[in-house]
Formats: structure tokens, C-alpha cells, sequence
């Protein structure tokens, strides 16, 4: 993968360039890099917005902020805005969640979430669908052996490689994490979930 520099999405001295001499549209120019592909940087940021088909046989569901017409896209998450003397720019910190609490810099949540709940509330929810995300990765994959599906894997993968824990589409990655539980009987009664943990020592 290389390096991300200023030009890689600005072009100052390009005539025709976009808003902000950037040399292409905000969200396409992230999803060139964030994407399973072979050209993107194995990050499939995309995939698990979009809600694309990546295991076969398990449903997709396609994020609500993606389906909403005025919803958020990665900038408005990762580079919120934050007030200069002309006006607004982006902050470029690319990420979300370090912006709670920080003085002049409105976070990414909150700006269209105000009116449901506060900064501190958000931030503690996204922790806790990270954190849990991240338990429900580990105890997979700690049942996980050579008998086991290979789609297994690839659904963990994929909600691993994603990078945001759940966050870019909850309700995909949860989906596929339910796939795996119930393939390997966690969500059986207690003696199932025993013999898968014991099939995965």
C-alpha cells in the first residue's frame, strides 16, 4: 500500500480540480483505497457500508447511514469539521472517536445525533459495540479449526479487516457474527457450546 499524502487526494494546481482541489468526489476517493479489491489496500471499508454480498450464502444488509439520502459518507465521520477564521474546514484527524471532548471541534456523531443522546453517551456506545465485537471475534475464532467451514473464517475476516469493530454497519457485521455463533453451536444449550469449544482445543 502506498503512502497517503496531501496530493494523493488534492490537486492544487489542476485547474479543473473539485471543491477543495480534491481530484475527485470525497467518497469515491476514500473507497479507491478502502476496499477489498486488488488495487484497494485490503480494508473492505466498502463492503461492510455498502452492504455488499463478500460470503457466500449469508445475506448482506447495507448500512442505514449509507441508505439514507442525506446521510453521512467517511468524511463526515472521519474528517469532521472544525472552525477556522474563514469559515469551517475539514480537520483531517481521520478519526472519529478521539474528536469527543475536544475543545472546538464539534464530534462526528453528535452533529447529527444531538437531539438523541450526548457526546459521552455516543462514545460510550460505540465502545461498548467495539469491545463487544471484538469479544465475539476472539471467541470465534478460539472455536475455529481445520474442520471448520472456510466461510467461517471468511465472515470473520471480513468484520475484522473492516476496521471499525462494527461501527461502518452494525447490523451486517452482527449478522455474519450470528452466521458463525450459530455454526459453531454457540447459541445452542450448554451442552453444545461445550463440545464445539472442546472440537476447537
Amino acid at each position: 500500500t502506498e503512502a497517503v499524502g496531501c496530493t494523493t487526494c488534492h490537486a492544487p494546481h489542476v485547474e479543473d480540480s473539485g471543491p477543495a482541489y480534491l481530484v475527485s468526489d470525497p467518497y469515491a476517493l476514500c473507497v479507491s483505497c478502502h476496499n477489498d479489491t486488488p488495487e484497494g489496500n485490503g480494508r473492505p471499508a466498502q463492503e461492510m457500508y455498502e452492504g455488499t454480498v463478500v460470503v457466500a450464502g449469508l445475506p448482506a444488509f447495507a448500512g442505514v447511514h449509507f441508505n439514507s439520502d442525506d446521510g453521512p459518507k467517511c468524511a463526515t465521520c472521519h474528517l469532521p469539521e472544525v472552525a477556522v477564521e474563514s469559515g469551517v474546514r475539514a480537520s483531517h484527524t481521520f478519526k472519529p472517536v478521539v474528536t469527543f471532548g475536544v475543545e472546538g471541534l464539534t464530534d462526528s456523531c453528535a452533529a447529527c445525533h444531538e437531539r438523541q443522546a450526548q457526546p459521552s453517551a455516543i462514545g460510550l456506545l460505540i465502545t461498548d459495540i467495539q469491545e463487544a465485537t471484538q469479544l465475539r471475534l476472539d471467541t470465534a475464532r478460539s472455536l475455529v479449526n481445520s474442520t471448520s467451514p472456510a466461510w467461517i473464517t471468511e465472515a470473520l475476516d471480513f468484520v475484522e479487516h473492516d476496521g471499525s469493530l462494527g461501527i461502518h454497519n452494525y447490523t451486517y457485521s452482527d449478522a455474519l457474527l450470528d452466521a458463525v455463533y450459530d455454526a459453531l453451536g454457540l447459541y445452542g444449550d450448554t451442552e453444545a457450546a461445550a463440545a464445539a469449544a472442546g472440537a476447537g482445543q
